[in-house]
Parts: structure tokens; C-alpha cells; sequence
């Protein structure tokens, strides 16, 4: 093992009994600190190659993590002559180091009575263009059912997507990628629900939820600080006649002004302020008459934000009433939905066939299930866990990782 570690790559590598986050740029070492880590509870705490979990994304990373510790595992073997080293070697070609989806399968495979699924549906991984058709007729299979008996808002949302009543191209868009979101959700109906009740409001924007109010307010700051450095940036330019200078400048700070208030009321969420300064601030519009044409420009841009601003800035009245609106039409959107989602399901399992999304659900199920104790097994198999790009897991692959950790800590990502 080499022995040019810095101390952190040092510690990463010798720290046991914790779970452990190694943050690193592209470049930083990051593999050979896991190898060396690897090697080193191989070597010495004497773990083995079937004790070990290593998880990546794609079979290239997996295969180079193969390679790389079987290499160093015939190295030391070459230098040492442990028996033990020579038995991992040969266990390696069938070690748990793999993609997040070959170890889902794997427990698919050896748990499917758990979920009473076929067997053989495990050996059958739906390809791009199958899958393609099978989602097809499923959504024709949604929507011809929604047309024969539409549902309440089925009309309205087919008016959202497209202003023209026979086409729900847009529409199938949405269900599709609602739909592939659902997918990377532990419990998707949850967070549909959730998300659907988020634009139920009551009252006063106030009520928003925080992530929605966040984002909302986040707009208006966006424009502020758009017209803050635009007035910056006229004040600089500004070159008026000696008439006018004072006037001018009497402007430039009434806007300052207004725009510091527009602020403090963002901060607070207090829309009906926040439209209210930014009607207020075209009052206080920066004077014309510089002979800079640059200023001339600047100012144009400055009023053009400002108008586009104003155009949006609806009464709070109005924003409540549409995104009430809009709950009562996602609501069907969500509906529709899942109901794809059960129409893609029962086409696939009447196939006898699986794709990538049911192998990480299916997983987790199994994992999850009250009756079984599958968790408990892993935990007890597992001591080291790594996984590789550990900032890209979504919700499910993250869930099923806190099922297999969940009493020990023993990961590395």
C-alpha cells in the first residue's frame, strides 16, 4: 500500500466503525484511496471479498474497481504468499462490486417469493424500443379511458397543455415525465400527494409551503438585483446637464430607495408589499437626458425589466384563485398518472419482464417487507459498504442503502 497519503487520504483509509463522506475534486485520488482502503481491510482486519459491498454507476466503473483491487490483491500476494490474500483472489470474479442496478437485481433474483414475483421476470430486462412501445400503449390505454369517461379536470388540463381540444400530445408528455419522476420517489404516491396539496392555498400567500415560497420570492429577487445593477450602472453613466443633475440624482436614490424596501419585503415574504414597491418604483423611473448613449440604453433595458415585472405582478387574489386552479388540475394530472404507471406495470408483468425502475422498487420492497427479515441478512453479510458517486443517488437508491446500514456504520461514499 503506498505510502504517500496525505492525512486526510490517510484517515479515509484507516477510520473503521464510522460511516465515512470523502469529498474530493475530479483528479483528487478518490479511487486509490478506495482500493487502498479496500486493501487494506482485506489485509489486515482480515475482511473478505465476500463481506464487502462496493456499488458504482456504471459497469466500467465497477469493472476498473474489479481490476484495479485484483492487482493489488496479486501484488501482495506475490510479496507476502498469505493464504488468505490467494482465497480473495479467487473470490474475486464473483465479489458484490457491481452497479446499483446488478445488486438490486441480485436481491430480486434471491428474494423474489418475498414479493411472490415470477422468477423469470428477473432474467428478462426490458430493452429501450420495448419498453418504448409498451409505454405507448399504455398511455393510449390511459387516455382513451379519460376521454370515454372523463374525469373531473380531465377537460381543463387537456386546455392547459395545448389550445387545441384534439391533441393530448402535451399532455402524454407530462404524464410520461411526472411518471419518471414518481419513479426515483421511495414512496411516489406520498410525494404526490404532498406536491398535488402544496398548491391548496388558503387565504394568503403566506400559507405557501416553504420550498414553493422559496422559489416564488426568488423570481422577484432575481429582477431586483437585475434593476439594482442596472441603476448602478446608470448612475455611473449618467451625464446630465447641470440642470438637471440634481433631479437626476434625487431619482437615482428614490429608486434605491424603493428597490432596498423591495428587498426587505422579499425577505419577509410579504407579497402584497412586494408588488405594491414595485408599482411604487415606476414612479420613481430614472430621468432621461444624459447625453451618454450608453446611459440611453441602460435605461431603456431598466424599464424594459421593470414593465415585464409589473405585467406579473398579479393581485395576491389572483395568484391564490389560479394556483388553487391549478391543484384541482394536477390532482388529475397525478391520477392519470398512476394510472399509467399500473397500465406500464400489468403490460410488463403479463410480459414476464422488468426494467430499471422496478429493479430498484422491487429491491427496496423486498428489503422493506415486515414479514422477511432480507435487511437483516444483508446487514449481517456486509461489513464495508462503498459507493462510488455517492452524491448522485436518488431518493430510492438512497433508501435502499439505509436499509442495508441501518445498524451498522460501516460505509464509505
Amino acid at each position: 500500500m503506498s505510502n504517500t497519503h496525505s492525512p486526510q487520504q490517510a484517515l479515509a483509509i484507516h477510520t473503521v466503525d464510522k460511516n465515512i463522506l470523502v469529498s474530493a475534486s475530479a483528479g483528487a485520488g478518490k479511487t486509490t484511496v478506495l482500493i487502498d482502503r479496500l486493501m487494506k481491510r482485506i489485509r489486515q482486519d482480515r475482511v473478505s471479498v465476500d463481506e464487502i459491498l462496493a456499488m458504482t454507476f456504471t459497469e466500467a466503473a465497477a469493472g476498473e474497481m474489479k481490476r484495479r483491487l485484483a492487482q493489488k490483491l496479486n501484488e501482495e500476494y506475490k510479496n507476502t504468499g498469505d493464504p488468505f490474500l490467494y482465497d480473495q483472489i479467487t473470490k474475486l470474479p464473483g465479489a458484490n462490486i457491481s452497479t446499483i442496478h446488478s445488486f438490486c437485481l441480485t436481491v430480486i433474483r434471491d428474494y423474489s417469493f418475498v414479493l411472490r414475483l415470477d422468477p423469470k421476470r428477473a432474467g428478462n430486462i426490458l430493452d429501450e424500443g420495448t419498453a418504448a412501445l409498451y409505454k405507448q400503449e399504455a398511455m393510449r390505454f390511459v387516455l382513451d379511458k379519460a376521454y370515454a369517461n372523463p374525469p373531473s379536470g380531465f377537460v381543463e388540463l387537456l386546455d392547459t397543455f395545448s389550445a387545441r381540444p384534439e391533441s393530448d400530445a402535451n399532455v402524454a408528455a407530462a404524464i410520461d415525465a411526472l411518471a419518471k419522476v414518481m419513479g426515483s420517489k421511495s414512496d411516489p404516491e406520498t410525494w404526490l400527494n404532498e406536491s398535488v396539496d402544496a398548491y391548496r392555498i388558503h387565504g394568503s400567500l403566506r400559507h405557501l409551503r416553504d420550498d414553493l415560497a422559496f422559489y416564488f420570492f426568488l423570481s422577484f429577487q432575481y429582477v431586483a438585483e437585475d434593476l439594482r445593477n442596472l441603476l448602478a450602472e446608470m448612475r455611473e453613466l449618467a451625464d446630465f446637464p447641470e440642470k438637471k443633475q440634481a433631479q437626476g440624482e434625487l431619482q437615482f436614490a428614490s429608486s434605491e430607495t424603493q428597490l432596498t424596501l423591495i428587498f426587505q419585503a422579499i425577505q419577509q415574504r410579504d407579497y402584497r408589499r412586494v408588488r405594491e414597491l414595485f408599482f411604487r418604483l415606476v414612479q420613481h423611473f430614472p430621468i432621461a437626458g444624459s447625453k451618454n448613449k450608453e446611459y440611453t440604453e441602460c435605461r431603456a433595458a431598466y424599464k424594459k425589466k421593470l414593465t415585464d415585472v409589473c405585467k406579473v405582478c398579479y393581485t395576491e387574489d389572483r395568484f391564490v384563485a389560479d394556483l388553487n386552479a391549478l391543484a384541482d388540475r394536477l390532482t388529475c394530472l397525478g391520477d392519470l398518472t398512476k394510472e399509467y404507471i399500473l397500465a406500464f406495470a400489468r403490460i410488463k408483468e403479463e410480459n414476464d419482464c422488468i426494467d430499471f425502475d422496478d429493479m430498484e422498487h422491487f429491491a427496496l420492497q423486498i428489503l422493506r417487507h415486515p414479514e422477511f427479515d432480507v435487511a437483516d441478512a444483508y446487514r449481517n453479510r456486509f461489513k464495508e459498504i462503498l459507493v462510488d458517486e455517492f452524491q448522485d443517488l436518488d431518493p430510492v437508491q438512497y433508501e435502499i442503502l439505509r436499509y442495508l446500514v441501518i445498524q451498522h456504520r460501516n460505509v464509505f461514499c
